[in-house]
């Protein structure tokens, strides 16, 4: 019986460890589930953004803008009828069915609206790409944001715990007599402040953690970074070409093209001629007695038949000779086009300066990364100095050896660097990605790296 008890007992600490075991297993799958790549993100970015749909849409309306104006000169065909009962003297043609086609021959302002429509393609074809790289930087950044903060909350964890261990240190000697109270007191305020950068990484993260979920689809609770799915950060050779256009100002040229082919269509409008072509055929129908009242009209020499088939085919020339609403609609398209223009030149030299001082600050934002980095090193190696004279003990007597307090707060002098280090970093990684997006490279640049395949 008690043998029973004991196997029991241990089949019951075996069902308990596999159960226990499963449950780690399943959490951990849920913990890789949520983890998501760059290049995934701004995929899902790309697909969900309100911005690109819009771009796509005006791009789909100026081709079909294009194909309409272009198919002036394809000729048309209608098919109708005219079916209906008369009394009398019959009104109209009473037709069975009549078929009708007519189509544009000549119009020399049409072929400077189809220049002015291509051009508006182009335009629409630029704003689309520009709108697609303003969603990748938009998903990059909140990415790399998320990622810093994450690395950050580590660093600031780890002076949370130096910070209680100092709080505890103090309050000891404190008691023992051996401080001041001032020096609990700084300890406790190191302690807060601790706390409220805390705080303020906690909604850094839910924040950038909504944007992503909000730009994405994806929920906000389960989004968690690959941080070597980041690109290490571009060579200055992609981002200092002073040569690149971006595509704001193309896009705004192309515009202003458009509209400049749409002023010298409506121009050549005002005084040009124009060409058309027209064709008609109709089946009279008999039950109107149409036969009765047309049947011997035109006869020379005898009663002429009356005749069911009926066709026409011919040209119509037209020629404006005076039209003062043309006139107006020209000189407005004219200025139009020069609205156009100017801001083309605008958005090219705000550009241009914008350029210069990204260039001019990415050499500051290095610099400063460069410092920070150095001040991290140098927190670090007084840390490590101070753990490695602490475990020696007082092995020289002309230096006292650290004290606890010392250990906690070059613990926290080394946290802190970190999250100095990680906001210059931030800092000038978001003027790369500026300056990514001003040369057209920011695509190429977040597809420089084989993003993983997100955990399953």
């Amino acid at each position: 019986m008690q043998y029973f008890e004991v196997r029991r007992l241990t089949l019951s600490t075996t069902i308990l460890r596999r159960m226990a075991t499963a449950l780690l297993l399943a959490s951990a799958c849920v913990g890789l589930r949520a983890q998501i790549s760059l290049g995934t993100v701004v995929d899902m970015a790309l697909k969900a953004s309100p911005k690109v749909r819009i771009a796509q849409a005006d791009l789909n309306r100026a081709s079909a803008a294009y194909r309409q104006t272009r198919s002036a000169f394809i000729p048309t065909l209608y098919a109708g009828s005219g079916l209906g009962y008369t009394y009398g003297f019959p009104v109209g043609q009473p037709t069975l069915f009549n078929f009708t086609s007519q189509s544009l021959v000549f119009d020399a302002s049409q072929f400077s609206y189809l220049r002015a429509n291509h051009a508006a393609i182009q335009s629409a074809t630029l704003a689309l790409q520009q709108a697609r790289q303003l969603a990748e930087e938009d998903a990059a950044i909140s990415y790399i944001r998320l990622d810093a903060a994450l690395s950050r909350q580590a660093a600031m964890h780890d002076a949370a715990v130096a910070a209680d261990r100092l709080t505890a240190i103090e309050q000891q000697r404190v008691d023992a007599g051996l401080d001041a109270p001032m020096e609990l007191t700084r300890a406790k305020l190191t302690a807060a402040q601790v706390r409220l950068k805390q705080v303020h990484l906690d909604s850094e993260v839910a924040g950038e953690r909504a944007h992503l979920a909000q730009i994405t689809g994806l929920d906000a609770a389960n989004i968690a970074t690959i941080p070597v799915s980041i690109p290490p950060a571009p060579g200055a050779s992609v981002y200092l070409d002073n040569k690149a256009v971006p595509l704001a100002v193309q896009a705004a040229f192309a515009n202003a093209t458009a509209k400049q082919q749409q002023a010298v269509g409506d121009h050549r409008q005002t005084w040009l001629p124009q060409l058309m072509f027209a064709a008609q055929y109709a089946r009279f129908a008999s039950f109107n007695n149409y036969q009765d009242y047309y049947g011997n009209q035109g006869s020379v020499g005898g009663e002429k038949p009356f005749q069911f088939n009926n066709a026409a085919l011919g040209m119509q020339f037209s020629w404006p000779i005076f039209d003062r609403t043309r006139k107006a609609r020209a000189d407005m398209s004219a200025a139009d086009a020069a609205h156009a223009l100017g801001e083309a030149n605008l958005a090219r030299d705000t550009a241009a300066e914008a350029t210069i001082k990204l260039n001019s600050g990415l050499q500051e934002l290095a610099l400063r990364q460069q410092v920070a980095e150095l001040e991290r090193d140098l927190a670090q190696q007084q840390l490590d100095a101070v753990t490695v004279q602490a475990s020696l003990g007082p092995a020289n007597t002309s230096t006292p050896p650290p004290t606890p307090r010392d250990e906690q707060n070059a613990r926290i002098a080394a946290a802190q660097q970190r999250l100095v280090l990680a906001e210059a970093t931030l800092d000038l990684r978001q003027a790369q990605l500026d300056l990514l997006v001003a040369t057209g490279n920011i695509e190429s640049w977040i597809r420089s790296v084989a993003a993983p395949a997100a955990k399953q």
